[in-house]
């Protein structure tokens, strides 16, 4: 009885801000050798214990916003967590297939075969590097692999995701809140650029809404998108400032037709107005100062005006095949300690590293992407198909979901709850 009560604990909702507080006291104390053991053991005992494994897909999410020691003291440390939970990993499927279970592949299977030869032929031609033909097969083993488990060994993944990435966003409110306070900017959380954060703050609005719609707490939902859209602004992101206002418009108006608390929006909304009228007449430098800060932003490409003529070069000199993601001269830009292709654009980012046999050969797999997200529409899906499309349109400027495998896996993760929605499933 205590061994199911056990599972049960494993396998709710209560487990999401437990790994959520775990990884942001490893941040703030700096304690890496402790907590990243201890998430480690929490991913261990969930393959272990429990059926139902999508708290684990938490770890995956949001570790990297509270990592940001690598040294060589703590390797082996680190290479142990990871052993530890990929042999978790690999017993749970062992035991799910001895039970005989109907597994589906999922209807993203053939799409990523097809992506992972366009990603193991990038630079192949003239470019190729044995290491990063190496990992990126590995990291192409375990996309697919957490996917297959999120088709075939979650439930309600859709109300997951919207609970988690609520509640993520107020952990990373609070980290930019830490940050600013200490530092005065932010350009970093854990190994995350600000951008990525960002990406993970309108989630969290979109999230609110797709848990406020058409309930009684509409407006308290509202309340929370605008903390986290407030957020987004102070980052300084130009283009997710702006995906973050018209993804909020857009969905307030959604949200307020539909809503039986049309006077609690009115309200807030009055309040709202009137307080910063108050404000600009009484201490207007307050509110001056912020319309300066955001106009100050300008259109500035921040090293992309070296970054992308580069790229575009090297598509020129390998059309057929790209560089690869991995180039043996110095990127543009990049500051990581090996030469990574990062394009800040996803369709250069393919010319650049697949060229134009891998860029067609990704074409299937978006093509089956929103074949997926959009064959047989259904209400229900509208706020997992609005942040696959946000996570799509970050792409514009950064490398988003095409270079960083952590949001590449949002985007996995949101295709397969989808797929569950709607029975789709192969």
């Amino acid at each position: 009885m205590k061994l199911e009560k056990f599972k049960n604990f494993l396998e709710s909702k209560h487990m999401i801000p437990v790994i959520l507080l775990v990884s942001f006291l490893g941040w703030v104390t700096q304690l890496y050798l402790i907590t990243i053991p201890i998430l480690a053991i929490i991913v261990a005992m969930i393959y272990f214990f429990a059926e139902d494994v999508k708290n684990s897909f938490l770890i995956f999410f949001y570790t990297p916003f509270f990592l940001s020691d690598f040294s060589k003291n703590s390797l082996y440390i680190y290479i142990s967590c990871i052993v530890l939970t990929a042999i978790s990993i690999v017993y749970f499927i062992i035991k799910m297939l001895t039970k005989k279970i109907p597994l589906k592949k999922g209807k993203m299977f053939w799409a990523f075969v097809i992506s992972t030869i366009a990603f193991l032929m990038g630079g192949i031609y003239k470019n190729f590097n044995l290491s990063a033909f190496l990992i990126t097969s590995f990291f192409c083993i375990i996309c697919y692999l957490i996917y297959w488990i999120s088709v075939n060994f979650t439930k309600n993944l859709k109300k997951y995701l919207n609970i988690s990435f609520i509640c993520g966003a107020f952990f990373i409110c609070t980290q930019i809140f830490l940050k600013l306070i200490a530092n005065k900017s932010i350009t970093w959380l854990g190994l995350q650029n600000k951008n990525v954060a960002c990406i993970y703050l309108v989630l969290g609005i979109i999230s609110c809404f797709a848990m406020g719609f058409k309930t009684k707490k509409d407006w308290s939902y509202f309340l929370i998108s605008l903390l986290f859209a407030f957020v987004v602004y102070l980052t300084s992101c130009r283009l997710m400032v702006l995906l973050a206002l018209i993804t909020l418009i857009t969905l307030f108006i959604v949200m307020f037709i539909k809503s039986e608390n049309k006077k609690a929006f009115l309200l807030i909304i009055g309040l709202g107005v009137l307080t910063t009228t108050i404000i600009w007449i009484i201490k207007p430098h307050i509110i001056n100062n912020l319309i300066q800060s955001l106009l100050s932003r300008g259109i500035s490409l921040n090293g992309r005006d070296e970054l992308w003529p580069w790229c575009w070069n090297k598509f020129k000199e390998f059309p057929i095949f790209g560089i690869g993601f991995y180039s043996s001269e110095k990127v543009p830009g990049v500051t990581a300690l090996i030469n990574i292709v990062l394009a800040h654009n996803t369709p250069l980012q393919w010319l650049t590293s697949l060229g134009i046999f891998g860029t067609l050969l990704m074409g299937y797999f978006y093509f089956k992407k929103y074949q997926i997200s959009f064959k047989n529409f259904k209400f229900k899906n509208l706020f997992l198909i609005i942040s696959i499309i946000l996570i799509e349109l970050s792409g514009i400027t950064d490398q988003a979901a095409t270079m960083d495998i952590f949001v590449y896996l949002l985007s996995l993760i949101l295709i397969s709850a989808i797929e569950k929605e709607n029975d789709q499933l192969q």
